[in-house]
């Protein structure tokens, strides 16, 4: 609001003290739109030309900044008439003079050319401890990132390879199982030849013999079975990993406190 004002007042009085010049810039009309700015603020260098003459004129107000040049913006102006020009800039830190001239006028006269204004700029605020901390610790994962990642491919490299292995040889594992001589056949005889079957004690404790030996076998099948599901299965292979993972974990945990517990006098 006090900015509006001020350029209102710049409107309606700068014919009036202006004028023993004709046109030009009333000095002290150059001014930036904050009284306090901080690094990387974005605010507006803002100039006042006025024409108090008879005859139409235009012209470019150059802005500068600490001996560069910002920007330039063309005006026009008919007799008895102002003009409100303004320049954006990102604030730096540090102390800054700001020059405003006008060039390339089409009336020469007695033309109040330069403006300058002083400023300074403060350095940005130091970051929280926490945002320092999340800082630091980007900076530490970005730098160790590549380590990390060619130790994880190994890992995995070495997971998939034992995977395989264990596929393999659950499979070799299953063949041997179902082969002919799991089934009680013998290898080079007939199952069609009728064999008298002594009915003594001794056969009927082999017999007996033989069936729990095949209940075994046909559970030991089963979990040979139920092994290569898994090692086959990606979710459940590595549900199966993380379990034995988190197991072994809480053992070595375990063994820790309980070696710990021991040493204390």
């Amino acid at each position: 609001m006090r900015l509006v004002l001020f350029i209102l007042f710049l409107l309606f009085t700068t014919p009036v003290l202006a004028a023993s010049l004709p046109a030009g810039f009333q000095p002290g009309t150059l001014w930036i739109s904050k009284t306090t700015l901080g690094d990387g603020d974005s605010a507006a260098f803002y100039t006042v030309v006025y024409n108090s003459s008879a005859a139409s004129l235009s012209g470019d107000v150059v802005f500068r900044l600490d001996g560069g040049t910002l920007g330039t913006k063309h005006f026009n102006l008919g007799p008895g008439t102002t003009q409100v020009l303004s320049l954006p800039w990102t604030a730096k830190t540090g102390e800054h003079r700001a020059v405003a001239s006008i060039e390339n006028a089409s009336a020469e006269g007695a033309l109040s050319t330069t403006n300058t204004l002083t400023l300074t700029v403060a350095p940005p605020p130091p970051p929280s401890p926490v945002v320092a901390a999340a800082s630091a610790a980007a900076d530490t994962i970005a730098a160790n990132a590549p380590a990390v990642k060619a130790a994880a491919g190994t890992t995995l490299g070495t997971v998939r390879a034992v995977r395989q292995s264990a596929i393999d040889t659950i499979g070799r594992a299953i063949a041997r199982s179902s082969g002919p001589a799991a089934s009680g056949e013998i290898l080079g005889t007939s199952t069609q030849k009728t064999v008298p079957v002594p009915q003594d004690s001794g056969w009927k404790k082999g017999q007996a013999a033989r069936g729990i030996l095949g209940t075994i076998g046909s559970a030991w099948t089963g979990v040979l079975h139920g092994a290569l599901v898994v090692f086959q299965s990606d979710i459940l292979f590595w549900i199966a990993f993380v379990a034995i993972l988190y197991v072994l974990f809480r053992v070595v945990l375990l063994m820790f406190r309980e070696r710990r517990r021991k040493n204390r006098p």
